[in-house]
């Protein structure tokens, strides 16, 4: 078997917070040595492509912005794709705003919104809950760039985007349209922003609950790292055949460094079924 193109997540996969995890630069360029071509995707919008590039060279991973996709510029995209350019009231921060105005959006105050659209906002408040919420009894539509409990950081885990919008659901009893994983939709988007086509595409994150998940609604390879949010002994406690991981490693660097005799179990499975 051969793996033309990996979708590797960054929080908890590459990096902690501002750490990379376990020689993870080391393990992408050995990666790339086998001609695979490696694209990051996250659901972490609190950054532009162009952040998360700089945040990737400074830890030694070359990189270009475009090998790089966030759920706030999937979000933009899907939503221009969809809607053409909208009127948006945001809850995030300025990433989120360069990420929609970059495909036409106009950030507006809550009374002209078509949408609410919600990221990982670290300067969240009462005064932007109110907002939201009366744009979407306003007849605003909810979109969540990601739903995501925590973010796994150096110092443990943090609130993530999920907990701002079950606020804003919860107070305006509506659900929010998911863009990044586990929706299909931000794994669409991607394929066709890669342009994909006929490639053997494997996906690598550290949540069964939406790396794993959107891989195999995919039907992409899906790989788990335990180098973040997922440990060994969710694994025993996890029965959902679709949240199930083809291969489970420690890390990037135990993925690169088992990259042959991982290719070879997973063709074996592939003609046993």
């Amino acid at each position: 078997m051969k793996v033309d193109q990996i979708v590797m997540d960054l929080d908890g996969c590459v990096y902690l917070g501002n750490h990379p995890i376990n020689n993870s630069p080391q393990a992408i360029e050995k990666l790339r040595s086998r001609g695979i071509k490696i694209r990051f995707l996250t659901n972490n919008a609190t950054k532009t492509r162009e952040e998360y590039k700089n945040k990737l060279i400074g830890m030694g991973i070359s990189v270009e912005s475009n090998d790089i996709l966030t759920s706030g510029g999937a979000t933009a995209i899907y939503l221009k794709n969809r809607f053409g350019e909208t009127n948006i009231y945001p809850i995030g921060g300025k990433a989120l705003i360069e990420e929609l105005s970059r495909e036409g959006h106009r950030i507006v105050d809550w009374s002209k919104a078509d949408f609410v659209v919600v990221c990982l906002d670290f300067d969240i408040n009462y005064n932007k809950l109110l907002n939201a919420t009366r744009a979407i009894m306003n007849g605003a539509r909810l979109v969540a760039t990601n739903k995501d409990p925590t973010v796994p950081s150096e110092n443990g885990f943090m609130p993530g985007a999920g907990a701002i919008v079950s606020a804003i659901e919860y107070a305006t009893s509506t659900k929010a349209f998911l863009i990044g994983k586990p929706s299909k939709v931000i794994l669409e988007i991607a394929s066709s922003y890669w342009n994909f086509k006929d490639d053997v595409v494997m996906v690598v994150g550290d949540r069964l609950d939406t790396d794993i998940l959107a891989g195999n609604e995919m039907n992409w390879i899906t790989t788990l790292v335990l180098s973040g949010a997922t440990k060994i002994d969710d694994l025993k406690n996890e029965t959902e055949q679709k949240m199930k991981p083809k291969v489970i490693v420690r890390d990037l660097l135990d993925l690169a460094n088992r990259w042959d005799e991982i290719l070879k179990t997973l063709g074996e499975q592939s003609c046993a079924t």
